[in-house]
């Protein structure tokens, strides 16, 4: 029996030599050099270990990231949220916002701040973009054909190309700095915005008289819309 409990015994103090090491490899943090955008995410609840850090298992645990106002400037440290399918920022001082990497992404909201590009060209699952209120000055959607809601009002947009577009539902444009506006092939639509935009003279649309039983049209402040189903190309 001797020789039995010994060799127990050195299995036990093996085992708890190896559970040791584990637990004392430290996770190494996130560089998140904007302690305001670390704030936020730690009040989101992303500091699951409560260390007052993000590591990188943190950041892929999350599914769904809510920013509100915070006066974030930079948010260098997002690329590490590789699984996120919602983000949402509104109300922070930023220029730009790289999801390049976030090939998941269903939902981006960014709401007034200040953005001046946007690439999402490497989103091609995108079904909502909220990105109003921003300096954003063009567009490209062409990589967005699952896009089923826009809202892009309150930029500095001259032109918007929503051909690749036809599966929206909801389009809203408003107080943009277009002359004219081709929804020709977007029947789909229910719901439609662009007023506050007196340069707009043209709308390009499927159905006259437009706009046709159920859907809902936002078109005050622009009075020099004509519609038609013959667009100037």
């Amino acid at each position: 029996m001797y020789p039995l409990s010994r060799t127990l015994l050195c299995t036990l103090l093996l085992s708890m030599l190896l559970t040791g090491c584990e637990q004392s490899t430290p996770e190494i943090p996130l560089e998140i050099p904007d302690k305001s955008f670390l704030g936020a995410l730690i009040a989101q609840g992303v500091d699951a270990n409560g260390d007052g850090q993000i590591s990188q298992d943190e950041a892929e645990a999350m599914q769904s990231l809510r920013i509100p106002p915070s006066g974030i400037q930079d948010l260098s440290g997002l690329e590490a949220f590789i699984h996120l399918d919602s983000f949402s920022i509104t109300l922070n001082p930023l220029s730009s916002i790289d999801i390049s990497v976030h090939h998941s992404l269903l939902y981006l909201e960014c709401t007034s701040c200040n953005i001046t590009e946007l690439d999402l060209s490497k989103n091609s699952s995108l079904e909502t973009l909220i990105c109003g209120r921003n300096q954003l000055e063009q567009l490209d959607l062409s990589h967005n054909s699952s896009l089923s809601k826009l809202v892009c009002n309150n930029n500095l947009f001259t032109s918007l190309d929503l051909s690749a577009n036809t599966a929206l539902t909801t389009m809203i444009s408003c107080g943009n700095q277009l002359s004219s506006l081709d929804i020709s092939n977007h029947s789909l639509l229910t719901k439609i915005g662009f007023d506050n935009m007196p340069m707009l003279t043209e709308v390009c649309v499927w159905i006259l008289p437009f706009p046709p039983p159920g859907v809902f049209l936002l078109r005050d402040y622009s009075p020099n819309v004509v519609y038609t189903t013959s667009c100037s190309k």
